[in-house]
């Protein structure tokens, strides 16, 4: 192997370990969105029902199952990483093949959680791809297989060059849907860009949008023979750029070193948007007089459908397997029947159990544009009184919250943005109201104009207690 092709490996070989690892370092330390799946009610709950469990049952159990769920895939993520450095170019056995085509399932399912979690966003599918398919695509770079070999299958390693410049151009147009302002104009990043160079927000804003087209308009023209290098190489920067942002923006300018752990990790598991599109633009520079690539990717589409039915019977036994454990480790416990009577009575004011045992609603207080979250710092059983207090306590509670975060907003350094108030609070995110004894009412917010991310305090103590 030609030395140049030694450090061009090399090079997918660092990309590749470090999405690997940062991404099961992630999985191992913080949420993943796997919970999405396993809490999905829609999905779960026909796997639920085959053990004679009720879904309520399922959810006083399934969270340290889902951590443990959550650990394995981090652990298998971390030693596919470390296989990036054994598996040799030319050489790739059969078992690191399948260790790789596992590897695939989860990055992919991964795709799949992202798009669940944050309320079936199409531009999420696209800034994951890239990420998703990596590992096969890291397969057919250092899979060198013949010409005549596999002969009538499909083989990726043929189409590598289609498929990756595919995938480059669907992580890119979709990072750029979300700053160009489809379905919406992402605060994060605008936030970053503010609090890094220190520019007034609608400014920042405006540049946001600027560069969410410019990605855009690459990962169109990457497919332009004239243009295929150069965006490429546009793209390897902005890849690199967007990826340091992170914890430049988080860490760095505030020199705020509490979270260095998380923020190093978002950052170098988004390295991988810098590496391939360079790797794509220094291997075809390479290849400039080899022979060109024959066959029609259109054909390696229709080919990838076929593995469509595989993926969703994978899915399918993972929950089953899941829900089967749940039935396994899953202790009877004595009922109150007055939840389900508060259940019926409250309609679609249902309240739930948490696995602390605690009850917490997410329709009674929500708005359209202001989602709340009612929790109830009790584990006593739920009486139709209690419901009552609650919804003659509901006016009170909402105009205070709305009030002390619209003050909150004007007494940020982004108080002159000419933003109407329902903007306002729709900038808040996760919103929990949490009703305490002695007539303590709390509350705790995400908001993008505080430099920590977050706002709580106190409600009036004049609405009684349950």
């Amino acid at each position: 192997m030609a030395k140049d092709e030694n450090k061009l490996i090399l090079l997918l070989k660092l990309g590749m370990a470090s999405y690997l690892f940062s991404r099961g370092m992630l999985y191992l330390t913080f949420d993943s969105p796997i919970r999405a799946l396993l809490w999905s009610e829609a999905i779960v709950s026909p796997f639920v029902q085959l053990w004679g469990l009720t879904w309520q049952d399922y959810a006083n159990v399934s969270d340290a199952l889902a951590r443990i769920l959550e650990k394995c895939v981090g652990l298998y993520f971390i030693f596919a990483a470390g296989l990036c450095f054994y598996i040799k170019a030319g050489a790739v056995s059969f078992w690191q093949k399948r260790v790789f085509h596992a590897l695939a399932y989860f990055t992919t399912l991964h795709i799949f959680l992202k798009y669940l979690a944050l309320d079936h966003e199409l531009p999420i599918v696209l800034e994951y791809v890239l990420q998703g398919f990596s590992p096969l695509i890291f397969l057919a770079f250092l899979n060198k297989s013949s010409p005549t070999e596999d002969q009538g299958k499909f083989n990726l390693s043929q189409y590598k060059v289609s498929a990756t410049r595919v995938l480059i151009s669907a992580c890119f147009i979709g990072h750029g849907l979300y700053a160009a302002g489809w379905p919406y104009q992402s605060v994060k990043f605008v936030r970053m860009l503010s609090g890094t160079f220190f520019i007034d927000f609608e400014i920042a804003a405006a540049i946001v949008q600027g560069i969410g087209i410019i990605d855009i308009m690459l990962g169109i023209i990457i497919f332009i023979k004239a243009f295929e290098q150069v965006s490429l190489i546009h793209m390897a920067f902005w890849g690199f750029v967007t990826a340091g942002s992170r914890i430049v923006s988080q860490v760095i300018v505030p020199w705020e070193w509490s979270h260095w752990h998380l923020w190093s990790l978002e950052t170098s598991v988004r390295l991988i948007h810098g590496v391939l599109p360079l790797f794509l633009f220094l291997y075809l520079r390479s290849q400039q007089e080899e022979q060109k690539e024959t066959r029609s990717f259109i054909h390696c589409i229709k080919q990838s459908f076929k593995v469509l039915p595989s993926f969703i019977a994978k899915t399918a036994i993972l929950l089953l397997t899941f829900s089967l454990g749940v039935k396994v480790f899953y202790s009877p416990q004595v009922k109150e029947p007055l939840v389900e009577y508060i259940e019926q009575e409250s309609g679609d004011d249902q309240f739930q159990k948490c696995a602390s045992g605690k009850y917490y609603c997410d329709k009674l207080f929500s708005e359209q544009d202001f989602q709340v979250r009612l929790k109830l710092n009790t584990e006593e059983s739920l009486r139709p009184v209690y419901i009552k207090f609650l919804k003659d306590s509901k006016e009170e509670v909402m105009t205070q919250l709305k009030r002390k975060i619209l003050l909150d907003f004007r007494d940020s350094p982004f108080a002159d943005q000419p933003f109407e108030d329902q903007k306002i609070l729709g900038f808040a995110k996760n919103i929990q109201v949490i009703y305490g004894g002695f007539g303590q009412v709390d509350f705790h917010a995400e908001v993008p104009w505080r430099e920590e991310g977050k706002m709580s305090g106190e409600l009036s103590e004049a609405l009684g207690s349950l």
